[in-house]
């Protein structure tokens, strides 16, 4: 795609509902815009939802978000209300039962 390429369609269809593009750019926007407007929305609304989904904890200095990684068992605690989570590298088999 070349860079002065506008979107065919009105950003009111593919806008997320807690994250606007008026709230990312700070002002108000027209209905349509161009590939590097859009680009740049996706990537604030993808740190957004990192910012959002992410706690500390003294297990992950880095949070609850963890890339190139495979869940490989999934238990939820009644009593604390909270899932505990196995993961492995991408590519590994794990080991153990589930």
């Amino acid at each position: 795609m070349y860079d002065g390429m506008w979107i065919n369609a009105p950003k009111e269809l593919f806008e997320f509902e807690d994250y606007t593009f008026d709230e990312h750019f700070r002002k108000p926007m027209p209905a349509y815009l161009t590939r590097q407007q859009v680009l740049g929305y996706l990537e604030g609304a993808t740190e957004d939802a990192v910012d959002k989904c992410t706690i500390h904890s003294q297990d992950h200095d880095h949070g609850s978000i963890v890339f190139d990684t495979e869940v490989a068992y999934v238990d939820f605690d009644d009593e604390t209300e909270l899932f505990a989570i196995s993961t492995i590298p991408s590519g590994t088999v794990p080991i153990g039962k589930w």
